[in-house]
């Protein structure tokens, strides 16, 4: 029998779906969005501080390498998480579908929950649901708020578990997909 000796991990990644209230140009507006006047950022457990440009530097850099509103791709990656409270065996006994559904009408399901959800949290209910997957790239609220997708893992080391569950987003509106 084998026995690990030594530190054991248990590794998570997390997703955000975020709303910003603009495009941000550069370090300093992302500094300025996420931190304030802060200096500091705090790991959740206290351990590490980091210096906000560096962290600001990271976020921006994650903006630079995506393009904004990919409505469908949030809508997809909520639809996939733990979120969802639709349960395979729960959707074969809705009623009037008591024969047994494939996969294919549970993600659906899925899918539709998910972009209900999505609407709602981010007040886009007066846009036509026909019409969400036309907005891609576009202003969704008229009010030049911007959505982007955030991944960070503590497999990739202390700083990005650091920015996984230290409360990054806390200022701006968020989803948190947990993925542990």
């Amino acid at each position: 029998m084998k026995i690990r000796q030594g530190f054991v991990s248990n590794s998570s990644s997390s997703s955000f779906i975020v709303k910003f209230p603009r495009v941000p140009n550069s370090v300093d507006d992302v500094r300025e969005l996420l931190f304030g006047d802060k200096t500091k950022y705090c790991s959740p457990y206290g351990d590490n501080m980091w210096d906000v440009d560096k962290v600001s530097e990271t976020v921006f850099n994650d903006i630079q390498e995506q393009e904004k509103n990919k409505i469908e791709d949030a809508i997809q990656l909520l639809s996939h998480s733990h979120k969802c409270p639709i349960e395979y065996d729960d959707y074969q006994k809705i009623p009037g579908e008591w024969k047994s559904m494939d996969y294919g009408a549970y993600d659906k399901a899925c899918k539709d929950w998910a972009k209900e959800e999505f609407e709602e949290f981010y007040s886009l209910k007066r846009v036509r649901r026909d019409k969400i997957a036309k907005i891609e790239g576009a202003d969704i609220s008229g009010s030049g708020d911007v959505i982007y997708i955030f991944s960070y893992s503590d497999n990739d080391g202390q700083y990005f578990s650091d920015l996984e569950h230290g409360g990054l987003f806390e200022k701006l509106e968020h989803i948190t997909i947990s993925q542990h």
